[in-house]
């Protein structure tokens, strides 16, 4: 059995899905503002959230709550100003709360779509010519500098 519970906002413009969902969760070094990867919806398609806050109890009424699959991140990406400012744009501005996050975010940690998978045949990835090369090579060292630099 968990510890506790993690009340997540799913990254969705949805205005029917701004509110938080409560997830089972066994992490310990879990943060409020950490970025968390959870099954939703009756597919239990993995979506990424965020945590906005903890609770010793559900309103599940036998329900077995889902689990969080994965915290991606060993850092919270909002602190607690951002989560103020955040809550201040939700009723302020009457936007998501997905919209909100997705604006107090630096480039760097902002939502991306799903990774990038490659099909050819034989999985392997496709053969770039010369510029797609160094244009790659480009972002790719500019996203190693971002990334590290964060830390």
């Amino acid at each position: 059995m968990t510890d506790k519970y993690a009340l997540i906002s799913v990254m969705s413009k949805s205005r029917v899905l701004d509110r938080a969902f409560t997830y089972a969760l066994d992490a310990k070094n879990a943060a409020v503002g950490m970025r968390a990867i959870v099954p939703f919806g009756k597919s239990d398609t993995p979506r990424e959230g965020y945590i906005m806050g903890f609770t010793d109890e559900t309103t599940a009424d036998g329900r077995q709550l889902k689990s969080v699959l994965s915290l991606p991140d060993d850092f919270p990406s909002l602190d607690g100003r951002m989560l103020n400012l955040v809550g201040w744009m939700n009723d302020k501005y009457f936007a998501t709360t997905a919209d909100c996050i997705k604006t107090v975010l630096p480039p760097a940690v902002k939502t991306r779509s799903r990774p990038v998978e490659y099909r050819a045949s034989g999985d392997v990835p496709p053969v770039l010519n010369a510029e797609q090369a160094n244009a790659f090579t480009f972002v790719k060292k500019k996203w190693i500098r971002a990334t590290t630099s964060r830390r």
